[in-house]
């Protein structure tokens, strides 16, 4: 976890969402134990990561100071 190195603002967002979609495929996962692989279709898997970043600059854009 953490971030990507050079401390940029795209860094930290792509570190956040990353990071985030580790842990929310964690979550899924203790939720259907049954499931055994981790397959998704690679073009959803660009586009869940896109929205990722889109909400994570949304959030930041509310809430900075």
């Amino acid at each position: 976890m953490g971030n990507n190195g050079d401390g940029s603002f795209e860094s930290r967002v792509d570190a956040a969402a990353r990071d985030g979609e580790l842990g929310f495929w964690g979550e899924v996962r203790e939720h259907f134990p049954e499931i055994l692989r981790g397959d998704v279709d690679p073009w959803d898997a660009i586009k869940f990561e896109e929205v990722l970043k889109d909400a994570i600059k949304a959030w930041y854009n509310t809430n900075k100071d």
